[in-house]
């Protein structure tokens, strides 16, 4: 396939190696692209009565009310997380997961704990008022 431009120099033909090569370095800039968007805008915030999960372009609003369970886990379970040592969030009617990774696990969990007591801690340390 050769691509044709119109300019006002006339006809301008590209070699389909060139061509090729244009549309496997756009490819590639758009995976690299995406993969820094997941590494540097990856955080967890409670706001309000809403736990909020970004990752990247991936956005979850979860209502803390919702939530039933928290486990600790070292799991490769993918999610909005960069770290291995992880909590696992159940939530919903259903059997929805989101596993996340906060910065300060203790002072999170302590939060989501005091808007909704009725959490099930597994794996997380005692210390925590429940």
């Amino acid at each position: 396939m050769v691509l044709c431009c119109y300019g006002s120099a006339g006809v301008l033909f590209i070699p389909p190696i060139v061509e090729q090569s244009v549309i496997l370095l756009i490819v590639l800039l758009s995976i690299v692209i995406f993969l820094l968007s997941i590494w540097f805008r990856t955080y967890d915030r409670i706001d309000g009565d809403r736990l909020f999960a970004i990752s990247g372009p991936f956005r979850w609003s979860i209502p803390i009310q919702d939530i039933r369970s928290i486990e600790k886990r070292k799991n490769l379970l993918s999610g909005p997380s960069l770290s291995l040592d992880r909590l696992t969030i159940l939530y919903g009617v259903g059997y929805d997961i989101i596993v996340i990774s906060p910065e300060k696990e203790d002072v999170f969990l302590q939060l989501l704990l005091d808007k909704n007591p009725n959490i099930e801690l597994k794996g997380v340390p005692e210390n925590l008022d429940h």
